[in-house]
């Protein structure tokens, strides 16, 4: 018999027994004989009928796998289409390139003997559409990290990837940080010296295509060699940086019309051949001496000046002899460790930024002792100097008490962003720092909490069992 609703084979339902009371049945000691019949049919139908509700349920196992096979087989078709109505499709390829460009600056074409990365390659392997806008987005490929080790690991891999970055770079403005092991000449086989003095080669055949040049590497001949015949007109940034000799000189660059921001970690001279009427900003990393206060003469158009000094051994520094005027300046950046603080106390005795806008100190970890060595008076001399034009103030670790600070909010009235962290191995409060705003309001007659457009007090706090708390406010 059918169902007239599905069309399913419904078998027909066996009477059962006249014996209802199976269970007395059973607990009795009745056997079933041949002339019992109703029993056995019984048996016989009810295994007839599994039968057929088993050839049922294997039909509809088989209707309902053919059912699940054809909805994979649609939801397939379906994801096939599907990322046609993506909303990255509709990006023009001008919005991806510009994409691509932002993602480079964030992830640089980056290739030593420890490992790469490569987002250039990273994004032209999505899909073929993105690997045709890659390949035409020469800015994806103009940022180069380079590094030049005493061991030829890998080195065939670096000078391949940096050949695919210049070829593909087309005639896109290049971005060059290079890095050459100051172990190369002493170490490095016949064959390799050979081959990372034609990767050189290769890298300053495009001088002329280079906006930045950042170059860690000792002044040795193989490197002033491949310098030779070079012409970098286009060169915006210089960074150079020894590894323990002396430093590359910015004359070995020739002529640098377009030369706007330098970098010398080692200042022993004054260096030749460099424009520094243009220059808009100077970035210093050497220990203080008289030199620093003449190139800060050169530098007519100076805009922003930082120095940096890490790992100094403690020494007096000499006093200088007069203040190196600077009425252009913007902004000054004065990052040291706790050993430079004489170094410190001589930049800013020398220096006279009345213009100055931004200020930022940093120092490293310091102790309750260090306290002692801060130089307050030049600090405070260097503030009265820059007659009250101070709008920007970041004091990073800098150890002074409440009155220094005070002293400090007085002489900056035109402040409107202020930034202050401590890290001292005793539990301090954020009492006293507001506590010397607070006062300061007080005095001028009006409250700095709301005179300051931006502040940001920092403190990092050393507990006993060696963990670190961090406490901010921030307006």
């Amino acid at each position: 018999m059918l169902c007239s609703n599905c069309s399913i084979l419904i078998s027909p339902r066996h009477a059962k027994p006249a014996h209802t009371d199976i269970s007395h049945l059973l607990r009795s000691h009745y056997v079933l004989n041949s002339s019992d019949t109703e029993i056995s049919q019984f048996l016989l139908d009810a295994e007839a009928e599994i039968r057929d509700l088993d050839a049922q349920s294997s039909r509809l196992q088989s209707a309902l796998t053919l059912i699940h096979t054809k909805r994979e087989m649609v939801k397939s078709e379906m994801e096939k289409y599907k990322p046609l109505l993506a909303p990255v499709r509709r990006i023009p390829n001008e919005i991806l390139n510009h994409i691509f460009v932002l993602y480079a600056q964030l992830q640089r074409n980056e290739f030593t003997s420890y490992g790469w990365s490569f987002p250039g390659l990273s994004v032209a392997l999505v899909c073929r559409r993105w690997r045709d806008v890659a390949l035409g987005c020469a800015r994806l490929w103009s940022s180069l990290l380079v590094e030049i080790f005493w061991t030829s690991h890998r080195f065939k891999y670096i000078v391949d990837a940096t050949e695919t970055c210049l070829a593909r770079s087309a005639q896109a403005p290049l971005d060059l940080r290079l890095s050459i092991s100051s172990m190369l000449q002493l170490y490095a086989s016949r064959k390799h010296h050979t081959d990372a003095i034609a990767l050189l080669q290769k890298l300053f055949q495009h001088s002329h295509r280079y906006t930045r040049v950042c170059i860690r590497s000792d002044d040795v001949p193989y490197v002033v060699q491949a310098l030779s015949n070079t012409n970098f007109t286009n060169l915006e940034t210089l960074e150079l940086e020894a590894c323990g000799g002396d430093p590359l000189k910015p004359s070995l660059f020739g002529a640098l019309p377009k030369l706007q921001k330098i970098k010398l970690m080692q200042l022993p001279r004054i260096p030749a051949g460099v424009p520094w009427a243009q220059i808009r900003t100077l970035h210093l990393g050497c220990q203080y001496n008289p030199n620093i206060g003449g190139v800060v003469d050169l530098c007519s158009g100076l805009e922003h000046l930082l120095y940096e000094r890490y790992y100094t051994q403690p020494r007096v520094s000499p006093q200088p002899t007069s203040h190196h005027r600077s009425i252009t300046v913007q902004s000054f950046t004065l990052n040291v460790d706790t050993t430079g603080y004489e170094d410190v106390r001589s930049i800013l005795s020398g220096l006279d930024l009345p213009s100055v806008k931004t200020v930022c100190l940093q120092s490293e970890f310091h102790y309750e002792s260090d306290s002692a060595k801060w130089p307050h008076d030049a600090f405070i001399s260097f503030i009265t100097r820059s007659t009250c034009s101070i709008t920007n103030l970041t004091l990073d670790n800098i150890p002074m008490n409440s009155s220094e600070f005070i002293s400090i909010l007085e002489l900056t009235p035109a402040l409107t962003d202020l930034i202050r962290s401590i890290l001292r191995k005793v539990q301090l409060t954020w009492i006293s720092s507001m506590h010397c705003i607070a006062v300061q309001g007080a005095r001028l007659g009006r409250s700095l909490f709301l005179s300051y457009q931006n502040w940001l007090l920092l403190y990092y706090i050393f507990r006993p069992a060696g963990s670190m708390a961090k406490s901010s406010w921030m307006s």
